[in-house]
């Protein structure tokens, strides 16, 4: 349902587990690759549907990230947009990655899931890094081999918010990130 101007880049990062490989030295992870990946072929906006891993500012997959992001501000005034998924756990994301960095970037929006009654899903992390929620609970999704199946998570909340911000972002092509989170925020209801 993409207007023709829209168009979608599939970037595999993680493994058949769902997890991410990280350097030792902590500048790239499968993730980061694929974050430049995207940035370098001029994506504007990044959905990342990825578990709350780390706790730590210490952890290498983090730094990777931070890497990444720090990069794509490279680009200029109007960097990319990351859209993450706050994570499944049910906790606060003040202390997880990458969730939390919706408090550190001003381009990066961080997602939890609500269900059908419009209320948090009882999975959802939450938090004041938390900026929108979308609905997460029995979305129809694409699955391997083919055919659709009803899934939860952040990673079905993520994608509608992905989507939202690209409408903004054609809506208001001279909006910086902030202004496009702020815009967005704007029009939700605080939960």
């Amino acid at each position: 349902c993409s207007p023709n101007n829209v168009k979608i880049m599939p970037i595999k990062s993680l493994n058949s587990k769902g997890e991410g490989i990280v350097s030792e030295d902590g500048k790239s992870s499968s993730v980061s690759n694929g974050m430049r990946y995207a940035v370098d072929h001029n994506a504007k906006v990044i959905n990342l549907s990825l578990k709350a891993g780390c706790v730590s500012d210490n952890c290498l997959h983090i730094q990777a990230i931070n890497y990444a992001i720090d990069k794509a501000k490279e680009k200029g005034e109007n960097p990319p947009i990351f859209v993450v998924g706050s994570g499944n756990d049910g906790i606060d994301v003040k202390n997880a990655c990458p969730a939390r960095l919706s408090t550190k970037y001003d381009n990066v929006i961080t997602v939890g899931a609500v269900n059908q009654y419009d209320l948090p899903a009882y999975f959802s992390n939450y938090g004041d890094a938390v900026d929108v929620c979308a609905p997460g609970v029995d979305i129809l999704s694409s699955i391997p081999g083919g055919g659709y199946d009803k899934c939860s998570g952040t990673s079905m909340a993520t994608p509608h918010v992905t989507a939202a911000v690209a409408m903004l972002m054609l809506e208001y092509p001279n909006y910086t990130p902030l202004q496009i989170k702020d815009k967005l925020k704007s029009m939700t209801v605080d939960l």
